[in-house]
Formats: C-alpha cells, sequence, structure tokens
C-alpha cells in the first residue's frame, strides 16, 4: 500500500473517529436497529485516480450500513488477491484511465474474473467509464461512452421508470442529482462474457460541455445495469452519493446488484456548547 493511498484511508478513518468520539455519550444512548442477517462484503477502490469527495461520501455511507462489512482497496490489494471472499467493487468518480492504468493489466484481469465468477461491480463516474466496451477500459457492459461531450459540474434531472424504480426501491420519475463530467452512454455489440444490459435511468437535462456550446443529453443512457459472466455490473454518469437526498439512489444500487438494500444508522451527534 503506498503512501498516498496510506494518507487517503487515514484520512477515512481519521473522519470516522472524530464522528465517534464527538458523539460518545449520544451513541451510548442509542440503540442500533438490530440486523442478524448475513453482511454483504463490499470493496472500495482507493488510489490514484480516485478524487474529489465521492470516495470519502461512499466510504462514509457505507461504513454506517449494518447489512455491509466494507474494505478499503488499492490497486495492489486488486493484484493480490484481496478481491477473493468480496461480493461488491465499487470504483469511485475521478480519472477513469488513472485508475485503468493503476490496476494495471493484472489488475483489470482480477477485476473480470472476480465479476465472472459472481462478484458484482458498481463504477461511478469514473468508475463507470471503466465498464465500457472499448480498449484502454476494464470493458464490462456492452455500451460505450460518446466521446468529448461530458459536461461540467451541475445538478441534473435524470429520469427512473417504474421498473427501475422498483429494483433500486425508489420513487419513479425524475430525480435531481450530482453530475461532474460523467459518461454519456451508447449501446454497442456486446462481446462474451457480457450479457443483456437495460437502462435504469436517462438524462433528462442539457449540459454545457468544457470549452463548448450546451449540448442535448436528453433521453441519453445515465445509469445501465448488466450482467457479465455469473456477476451484475451498474454504470452511473452521476453522483448520487454526493447528496442526502439522493443517498436512497446510491444505496438502491448495492440493492440492484446484490439483492440486500442497505440502511444507514447514523448516530446522533451532541450540539456544541
Amino acid at each position: 500500500m503506498n503512501i498516498k493511498f496510506f494518507g487517503t484511508v487515514f484520512s477515512i478513518t481519521a473522519m470516522m473517529m472524530l464522528t465517534s468520539c464527538a458523539t460518545t455519550k449520544v451513541v451510548e444512548e442509542t440503540t442500533q436497529p438490530a440486523y442478524d442477517g448475513p453482511k454483504v462484503k463490499v470493496g472500495l477502490f482507493l488510489d490514484k485516480g480516485c478524487s474529489g469527495n465521492g470516495a470519502l461520501q461512499w466510504a462514509r455511507l457505507l461504513a454506517y450500513c449494518p447489512q455491509l462489512d466494507l474494505t478499503l482497496l488499492d490497486a495492489n490489494d486488486i493484484r493480490n488477491g484481496k478481491l477473493d471472499g468480496l461480493q461488491l467493487l465499487l470504483c469511485p468518480g475521478g480519472s477513469s484511465k488513472t485508475q485503468y492504468d493503476m490496476m494495471g493489466p493484472n489488475g483489470v484481469q482480477k477485476v473480470k474474473q472476480f465479476i465472472e465468477n459472481g462478484g458484482s461491480y458498481i463504477g461511478v463516474c469514473a468508475g463507470s467509464f471503466n465498464a465500457m466496451n472499448r480498449k484502454g477500459r476494464i470493458a464490462l457492459l456492452p455500451y460505450d461512452y460518446i466521446p468529448n461531450v461530458c459536461g461540467e459540474l451541475a445538478d441534473l434531472a435524470f429520469e427512473f421508470n417504474q421498473e427501475s424504480a422498483k429494483l433500486l426501491d425508489i420513487k419513479p420519475g425524475r430525480h435531481i442529482i450530482r453530475y461532474h463530467g460523467g459518461n454519456i452512454m451508447k449501446p454497442t455489440e456486446p462481446t462474451a462474457p457480457m450479457g443483456e444490459a437495460k437502462v435504469l435511468a436517462v438524462f433528462k437535462s442539457s449540459v454545457s460541455p468544457y470549452g463548448k456550446a450546451p449540448f442535448n443529453y436528453m433521453d441519453k443512457p445515465a445509469v445501465v445495469l448488466g450482467q457479465y459472466g455469473k456477476g451484475k455490473v451498474l454504470a452511473s454518469s452521476c453522483h448520487p452519493e454526493s447528496y442526502e437526498s439522493t443517498h436512497d439512489i446510491a444505496l438502491g444500487y448495492v440493492l440492484a446488484v446484490t439483492g440486500v438494500k442497505p440502511v444507514p444508522f447514523y448516530p446522533a451527534k451532541n450540539n456544541r456548547p
């Protein structure tokens, strides 16, 4: 594990410890909902190429779900077989090329084998780019991205139909979700062991690509769910982990690929004197 990665892990750990220390008295007086079921073992990828606050938001969100057992992974962990025993790998936002390069050919192959053998994959923004069916990406879904049209930071409208809303256990219709340069997807011919894939959400907004005139994203795929071997793959152009108002969608992603709906339990906070 390299020094930079250790610093990232330390920052996340410190954040959680500070939260815990600040609320110790309240936590002792608060009863956490009982959960006796099996825990889904989740690996969150954190290494060069994972930037912004998305990784921190995912770490905090998943760490507080009693239904999940969270492990932080870097590229060396993946290459050294640490995916074994996990059920879900989540790759957050940042730089898809850097994430891919950090994993290297051996790590990419480990990820593919993990999913093909029944593991699941959630890719958000950069992680979604890496799921696309093109050279230089992990290539897990029969979708590619439209080059040079990703847009700037914005809160956009995304629409989930009745079927996909039921799958994610969310309200159907339009949701305002954070977007920051996510991919605009288009279907391609599948290559084995890719299976069928379906669109869970579409863009209902137009965005200004970097340095260009607004581009009409209306009805372009934004969230796609597919099969790769025995495993499931979900790619999301948007960031539902960013806002509390869209956390139900983020947790719905986990439900869609694992069959388990996480319910986070956040200890109450003491007001400062």
